[in-house]
This record gives C-alpha cells, structure tokens and sequence, in this order.
C-alpha cells in the first residue's frame, strides 16, 4: 500500500501544472511539511486538547463481499486530502450493498457498504454521462450530507462527534470512463442503529488532480444505501503498556482505525513507528474521541505487522543531522495488544 500511494501521488505530480497553480493555504502547507517529514523519518504529533466526549459500543458488518464489491475499497483517492485506509482489509469485511443513485452529470451505482460503528464507508463507481475526453481522473464531491434514521451527518449541521465527511472516486486503471471510490463517514457519537442511509451532494466535478484549472462540473447528486452495524469488527477492551513514567493505551481497533493514546510525563509529542523505522499512517479525521483519562489520542491506520515502537519525543530536540531524538522508545508485542482488546 505504501507502493501505491507513491505511485499515485506521483500521478498528482505528473498532472499538475505548477506555473498557474495557486497559492497554497495553510492546511496545504501543513499536508506538504508533513510528507517532508515523513520521507526524513521525523515525527511529529500535534496535540488534540479540544475534544469531543464519546460512549463507546458499537457496530459492524460481517459479511464478505464478492471482488467487485471489494473493488471501490482497493481504490486510493487521488486527492491531496487522501486517508491512507488499508481499502483492502477493509473491502474483505464490506457488505454488497442494496441501493439507488441519481445524479446530474454522471451515472452512479453503489456497491458495497462498510459499517464499524465509528467508521462508514460506502463503495461506489460511476462514470461521466457525456464521456471523459479530456481524461479527467477524479470526480470530487462535494458539500455531502448523509442523514441515517433521526441523524444529519454535514459539516455544515455541525453534527456532533462528526470527524470526517468526504467523497470522491478515482479513474479505473486501464479505463476512459470508469470510475471507483468511496463516501467516508467517521463519527465518534456512534452508529448503533442501522437502516437506510440517504446521501447527498450538493456539487461534483471531475478532475484531472485535485489543482485542475478547468474542472467539468457536475452538479448535484444523491444516492441510498443499507447500513447494518455489527460489534464484531471492533476490539474494545483497553490495555496500556507503561515504561519508565511513559505510558501507550490501545483503546480499540478494527480494519479501518487504531485509536491509540499517549501519556508522555514531560508532555511532549509520541507516535507509533514500524519495525522499518517509519510512522504509521494517521487517520486525518478532524475530531477525536475524548476517554477522560488525560491521554492524548491518535488514529492510526492498522498494521498487520507483530511489532511497532512507541516512541516519545519534543521535536525541537535533533540530532547533528537534525533528526528528533527520541526521549523515550516502548517495543510493543501487536499480537499480545490484538489478544487483549478481543477479550
């Protein structure tokens, strides 16, 4: 997966047109120093003290989905706002999905569904009704609303425990017009209750990357599908390593997030590496869940490996080669952590 993501974001390269592209924002800046960071191997965490609170029990469902379905999860969105999910693990725990799509200028079909209680993601592929002559490689959509029984989920409701709302779907390798991707959904105040979710938007367009000058709009759009939480995908029970005054806490884990906390006695900053030395990739969610026991939490992509590294640090301390130095390291059995959440 770390393969494919470099090959897309070098696709984004390729098809960017720096002369005329425009300034870039402070969140741009913010995505650019972090790549930086990660291809020198420094970490960096920032601190979450504005939280929101969260009753954790929730849900998942369990049943396998045929390749296709699975399909819209193996597609990486090329957009610079990309969450780096392991689309695979979590396409083998999807559901086929039942549901409708309209929309102005595309033909949409929904595939598959995937539902953890905090994390939703809904598989969908489509293409442009008057065809892709311009070779446009992502349709983005936006301002997504997904109102599910007595629920509103928009940025724009200001849903609370809403972490992330987005959409978009990606050109199909070895196509002209077929696209795949997916709506993603993580929400800490939980699905614990399914049905027929409706989806939204109010506006799409297609893309050759996400800093095309000449978009081809779209317009809006809106789509259902069944969602059935299920609790079998999330380990829930807590277990915390501690060293030394430093102290790691696995709060759960499913194929779509870790939800990981720090405690660090000098207060500084602390991740989760592997055994190749390199950071774990973060969920980019914009809220967190608040436990109430003063750890700062991170949400990290799961990793299949047996070992990672806890490591504490204050990013102002470097090395002569100006790596940060760890204050402190905590070698962590994935097994034994995997063991106890599932009790």
């Amino acid at each position: 997966m770390e393969q494919k993501f470099a090959e897309l974001m070098n696709q984004i390269a390729e098809h960017t047109e720096c002369p005329n592209a425009e300034p870039l924002n402070n969140e741009e800046v913010s995505n650019i120093m972090e790549r930086f960071r990660n291809e020198n191997k420094k970490i960096t965490m920032k601190k979450h003290r504005t939280k929101i609170t969260v009753t954790l029990a929730a849900a998942v469902c369990a049943a396998a989905c045929c390749g296709t379905a699975a399909a819209a999860f193996l597609q990486r969105p090329l957009d610079k706002q990309a969450v780096q999910y392991d689309y695979e693990a979590i396409g083998t725990h999807a559901q086929n999905a039942d549901g409708s799509a309209s929309a102005q200028g595309m033909e949409l079909s929904v595939g598959s569904v995937y539902c953890d209680g905090i994390t939703t993601m809904i598989g969908i592929s489509g293409s442009l009704k008057d065809g892709n002559p311009e070779g446009k490689r992502l349709i983005s959509l936006e301002d997504l609303t997904i109102t599910l029984g007595d629920t509103v989920y928009s940025y724009n409701a200001g849903t609370e425990g809403l972490a992330l709302l987005r959409g978009s779907l990606t050109l199909d390798e070895q196509t002209e017009n077929d696209f795949s991707g997916t709506i993603e959904l993580v929400a800490f105040e939980e699905i614990t209750v399914g049905g027929t979710a409706s989806v939204t938007f109010a506006d799409s367009a297609a893309k050759t990357d996400y800093m095309d000058k000449k978009p081809v709009p779209l317009g809006s759009g809106s789509l259902s599908a069944d969602i059935t939480p299920d609790l079998s995908l999330r380990s829930k029970q807590t277990y915390t390593i501690t060293e030394d005054g430093y102290s790691v806490r696995f709060y759960e884990i499913s194929p779509a997030m870790m939800i990981v906390g720090f405690d660090d006695p000098n207060g500084s900053g602390a991740w989760l590496i592997d055994e190749n030395r390199t950071e774990l990739a973060p969920v980019k969610v914009r809220a967190y869940p608040d436990y109430a026991d003063g750890f700062e939490i991170g949400c990290i992509v799961p990793i299949m490996g047996d070992t990672v590294t806890a490591v504490f640090f204050d990013k102002n301390v470097q090395d002569a080669q100006g790596n940060i130095v760890y204050a402190k390291e905590i070698r962590i059995d994935m097994n034994a952590v995997r063991e106890e959440l599932a009790k």
